[in-house]
């Protein structure tokens, strides 16, 4: 999966309509970027690449390059 790809399945799941999101996205700086979504983030993490992130973890992640470094090479390149 290339982080494009990645991307796509990102904003899909979290239901937004951004054309522009790229690996540098910072996740605060989208207005849809709420509880619930972080929630979701989990879940998508959880059902598709088996990664269980603590609330710890979560408040680890600034953007999407760092959603991507922590599920790791061996799934996206």
């Amino acid at each position: 999966m290339t982080s494009q790809e990645f991307i796509n399945i990102f904003s899909e799941k979290l239901q937004i309509s951004r054309t522009d999101l790229t690996v540098e996205t910072k996740l605060d700086s989208l207005d849809e970027w709420d509880s619930w979504n972080k929630l979701a983030l989990m879940t998508l993490l959880d059902e598709k690449f088996k990664i269980n992130l603590t609330s710890k973890e979560l408040g680890a992640i600034h953007t999407i390059k760092d959603i991507i470094v922590r599920i790791g090479d061996k799934v996206i390149d």
